[in-house]
């Protein structure tokens, strides 16, 4: 079967999630997490791309990235594939690390953006791996929820929440820590949480496609 050709443009953002080849754990333990973060750090001088959040869970992993230069596929292509040679060297093994080709949607939207950072900064939590977003090491929240300015760009989804940097960190810990993940109110509850936010393109049906899209099957961590 053809594969349909990607959504590819010039400074688009995209949400990127991939798992592992038979959904096998392919980040089993620290060092098979840090190495993957430091590949995506390594490679955003050479084709100047932005990171707006991620989470690295034991057999997958997403990513909310902006294109600068080259195309999402190039990018990812880099990433994957010197993780793969690691992955496969460290365990003495051979064969596809990731299932297929990864995953991506262009993110068009404010709302959608913040829905979908408290989607993956969560994802920990509703996987059973921790009680709290803050207690997971491999995930962006860590940058958001001290301000710290480095790698991964916090401004643009502080901006998002409020122009005012204090008032922005504030809604930001709301909106980690006061919500249910059922996906039918989540999103009626952000909307109300943040009424100076324009949802008027995005309805509940919207997030339930969206919910249904990024779910993995089968008891698969999310």
């Amino acid at each position: 079967m053809t594969r349909k050709p990607r959504l590819e443009f010039q400074g688009a953002i995209y949400h990127v999630f991939q798992r592992g080849n038979n959904r096998e754990h392919i980040f089993r333990d620290p060092v098979e997490k840090g190495y993957f973060l430091k590949q995506i750090k390594e490679h955003m001088a050479t084709y100047n791309y932005e990171l707006f959040a991620y989470v690295i869970m034991d057999n997958h992993y997403h990513m909310i990235i902006r294109t600068n230069e080259a195309a999402l596929s190039k990018v990812m292509h880099r990433i994957n594939n010197t993780y793969s040679k690691f992955y496969n060297y460290r365990r003495e093994r051979t064969g596809h690390v990731f299932e297929e080709r990864y995953n991506s949607k262009v993110v068009d939207d404010h709302a959608y953006l913040i829905w979908l950072l408290r989607y993956i900064h969560r994802n920990p939590v509703r996987a059973n791996m921790c009680d709290a977003v803050s207690k997971y090491r491999w995930s962006s929240d860590f940058f958001y929820r001290r301000g710290i300015r480095s790698f991964v760009n916090i401004d643009l989804m502080l901006k998002i929440l409020s122009i005012r940097h204090f008032e922005a960190r504030k809604r930001y810990f709301q909106l980690m820590e006061s919500l249910e993940d059922i996906h039918n109110t989540d999103f009626k509850d952000i909307k109300d949480m943040f009424p100076d936010i324009s949802f008027e393109n995005i309805t509940v049906e919207d997030i339930k496609s969206i919910k249904l899209t990024y779910t993995f099957e089968n008891g698969d961590h999310q």
